[in-house]
């Protein structure tokens, strides 16, 4: 249950973010159209990075929102701090 309250409130954060970013972009530009955002790092390069940061937690990349904490812990049956524990367990 832990798990997916992390994961409902790292949607929230991302969600939430992307939305303001979509309206900057539209306020700027005023078109909707993809082929008019390019060249926008060059006129906004702090927001480019924070847009780029957002739409890769958005897609679920590690290390970006809530991924690297469930790749991690997704991970600790399978590693032993004490050494009596062993993977595969025995039959």
């Amino acid at each position: 249950m832990q798990g997916a309250v992390v994961q409902m409130i790292s949607h929230g954060f991302v969600a939430g973010a992307m939305f303001p970013c979509i309206g900057v972009m539209y306020d700027r530009l005023h078109s909707r159209q993809i082929a008019d955002y390019g060249g926008v790092i060059n006129r906004m390069p702090k927001f480019a990075a924070l847009f780029l940061l957002f739409s890769m937690a958005n897609a679920g990349l590690p290390a970006t929102s809530d991924s690297s904490v469930s790749s991690s812990s997704s991970w600790a049956p399978c590693s032993s701090t004490s050494g009596s524990a062993s993977w595969p367990p025995p039959p």
